[in-house]
This record gives C-alpha cells, structure tokens and sequence, in this order.
C-alpha cells in the first residue's frame, strides 16, 4: 500500500481489514461469561412487575442486553468512572453492582424543564443505585463537562442520530481515558431480517416507521453494517478489537431458510445478524478522518470506498455463479490463498482458530472440488472429514436407526445444504460412535 494513499480509502480498508482480524467476543477474566449475563439480567425482570414498560423492555432485548453485558469488561480499580450514552438506566446498575465501577453517569435527551441534570435511580430486590445523568444533545458541538471515562457504551444510539454521527463519536473519545475501552452497538441493515423484508417486497431497513408519536422512539437517520460500524469507529480514532453480529429477535430455527438464500448469494452468516456488537480501544494520535465518505459524500464515495466494495460485491458474485458448476482447483486454491492472509491478520487465538477451521474445510474439498460455500463448517475437524463422507441425510438416518445403510458410494450420495439443529444432534452421536472404533474403514478411505 502506498504512503500517497487517499486517506479516505486507506481507513476504509483499515475497517475492511479489521473485520476479518478481529475476534467476534474479547476474551479474558475481566470479562463476564454469557451465562453469568444472562442470570443477572434474570435477576432484574424477577424484581419488576410484569406488563411495565420496563419488564416489556428487558424482556424484549433480553438476548442483545446479555450479549452486551458479557462484552464490556469489569473495572480496573475500584474508582473507574463509565459512561453510559442514551442510558436507559440498567447497564449503569449492573456496571456499579457486578462490574466494579465506583463512578457512574449516563447522558439522555434535553428535558422539557430544560433542568442540565437530573438524578437517575435503579433499584433490584432492595438494592438501589443512584447516578448523574446529563441532558443534552448529543449532536452539539461542544457537550457539558461530564468528565473522563475508563469504559463507554453506545448501545442502539448512533442510528437515531440525525446530524453528523462521526462528530458524535469524536467528542464521545474525548471524554474517554486514553487506555479507556468503548462497546458500540447498533441494528445490522444487511442481516437476514433485511434480506426477509427484501423477499416480502418491504423496505429492507431495521426501523422505517414514521409513529406519529415521535418523542419515544425517532426513526432512523443511517443504518450501519458491520464494514460501517467498523469504519465510523477507526474514522473517530478508535481501534477495533471485536465484532460480532447477533440473533438477538429472530429465533434459530425461524430463520434458518432466510440464512440459506443469504449464504447462497454470497453473505457470511458471522455478518448476518440482526445487531452489530463490537469493543474498541482509543488508537494513538488524532482521529484520522473527520467525515468518512461513505457516510458524508456520494460523490466522495465512489471514489474512494466503492473501489474496495465493488471489488467484494464481484467476489460474491463469481462465487455464487461458481455453485452452478463444480468448483475448480484454481479458484479454491486462491480461497486457500486468501484465508491465510487472513490468519496472518488475526489478533487473537479465538479469530485464528475460527480461521484454521475455514482453511481445513477448503482444503479438505480441493480433492473432489465441491463447493465448500455449500456446507456448514462444523467445528469438530471430524465432523468435517464425517460430512465429506456423508450427507446430512445419512447423517439423520445414522442417528435414527444406528448403523450404516448398505449403498457406499458416498460422494454420489451427498446433497448440498448446511446441517440443520436435528442433524447436528445426529451428528454429535455419530461421532461418539466414531471415537469408539465405528466405521473406521469409511474414515480412513477420506
């Protein structure tokens, strides 16, 4: 890459970048487990009376709110003050309660007494924390002095913002601690939910509704993707050091189908949830680009990012045209090719293995040249040799009746669709009967 590069184009590689490099969740002890999450979050709708707005809430974001929980991590010492940007409230009781934090404030919305400040409290099976919170706009130039933070959270805020959403981000890293630690979420417009609306003949948005009573809940001014979440962070001076997309109100089996016709056309299923989640660290210096193109300039845009982007949409399409036919060498040879750049990129022992996982299943069918977009990568190195081997159907029958049918020419008998929660079920007792010594022959011949 050369030096002279646009800066413009430079970030928006950077973000491309980040996104394969990336863990989905940090890892470490300062961090709560997904389980100890959920049971806190438990704890609080057992303490709130069922049909109140805010049991409907918790209730309804339930699975988003545990995700995010597990990703911001526990206070390094027992003074550290945390931010919450548009608090609803409880992620300031849970920081004090189970994170450590000694020092909470949260930001809101212009009262209509016009007071600056108020007093938030948050209560839990006798327990109450009290907080500060400032009332202002978060799209003004300069905010009140609400002082420095050693962990932020920007949770489901930046798509409502009507006006300069990167100058938001900006003067929110300047009220962070230079060692201090963002989580930043926001709706995926380019998860299955989008891909469903498109097939119904709606909008493909996340929230696209005028509600005539506007002072709850504005519609949204920019939906973000995950390469616009990871560009809007590293344009603001931040560094990402997670990403992942969740299901946070679509259920597994519900949307299954939709994820087919997604990876069918090219979508990576980690990309394809309805809720971004992503952990960022202040990088060193200024942030580099005041108002990225993809976000300020159409005319900026197309010819600084939409190079890189086209360069995507062109891989996806040759991809998906390339499952009309078997796949050749060359072109798994080359996804080989990339992923190892990619592994070379990888931040961490959870990214790298997720990575070497991909890798095996190309190589492991370079062989007969079947196109490996059309399975799903188990994560068990057997269940990939076992999915060679055998179709998902067999799979099923192996699991019902115990033992294998007489037919063994295998490869003519594969189908190519992704393992569905039944047949991953057969396949987890598939394998324990593998471990045992079963079917060892078929194995080896692979």
């Amino acid at each position: 890459m050369s030096d002279a590069e646009n800066p413009q184009t430079k970030i928006a590689r950077e973000a491309l970048e980040l996104l394969d490099a990336v863990p989905e969740t940090p890892t470490g002890n300062r961090y709560l487990s997904e389980a100890e999450a959920r049971d806190i979050i438990n704890e609080m709708l057992e303490d709130l009376t069922e049909g109140t707005v805010e049991h409907t809430y918790l209730s309804g974001h339930q699975k988003r709110l545990a995700e995010t929980l597990s990703v911001i991590p526990k206070a390094p010492h027992e003074n550290a003050a945390f931010l919450d940007i548009g608090c609803f409230g409880y992620f300031g009781y849970w920081a004090k309660k189970y994170l450590g934090y000694g020092h909470i404030v949260g930001t809101e919305m212009p009262l209509d007494t016009g007071e600056p400040k108020s007093t938030r409290e948050v209560s839990c099976k006798g327990e109450t924390v009290k907080f500060e919170v400032f009332h202002f706009n978060l799209t003004e130039a300069e905010w009140p002095d609400i002082g420095q933070f050693d962990t932020a959270i920007c949770l489901e805020v930046l798509e409502h913002v009507d006006h300069d959403p990167s100058g938001v981000m900006c003067r929110l890293r300047g009220h962070m601690k230079p060692d201090a630690n963002l989580v930043f979420s926001v709706p995926n417009c380019v998860s299955y939910k989008s891909l469903s609306e498109f097939l119904s003949g709606m909008p493909p948005w996340t929230y696209w509704f005028y509600n005539p009573d506007l002072s709850h809940e504005p519609r949204h001014s920019l939906e973000y993707t995950p390469f616009l979440a990871s560009l809007v962070l590293r344009a603001a001076g931040f560094d990402l050091q997670s990403l992942k997309t969740i299901n946070a109100y679509g259920d597994p089996d519900s949307v299954a189908e939709i994820y087919e016709i997604g990876e069918s056309l090219g979508s990576d299923p980690r990309m394809f949830g309805d809720t971004i989640i992503t952990s960022a660290s202040i990088s060193e210096g200024e942030p580099p680009v005041r108002f990225p193109d993809a976000i300020y300039s159409g005319e900026g845009y197309y010819k600084s990012t939409w190079p890189l982007i086209d360069k995507i949409k062109r891989a996806k399409v040759e991809k998906t045209s390339s499952h009309k036919t078997p796949q050749d060498a060359e072109n798994l040879e080359r996804k080989i090719d990339e992923l190892k750049l990619a592994l070379e990129r990888a931040t961490s022992d959870a990214r790298r293995k997720e990575l070497q996982i991909q890798e095996l299943t190309y190589l492991l069918h370079a062989a007969d040249r079947r196109p490996p977009e059309t399975i799903n990568t188990p994560t068990d190195n057997r269940a990939l040799l076992l999915y060679r081997l055998l179709s998902p159907t067999r799979i099923q029958f192996l699991a019902e009746r115990g033992s294998l049918p007489e037919e063994t020419n295998w490869k003519r008998q594969m189908i190519r669709h992704p393992l569905r929660v039944s047949e991953w079920k057969g396949l987890k007792r598939l394998l324990r009967r593998v471990e045992r010594g079963e079917y060892k022959g078929e194995v080896d011949r692979l």
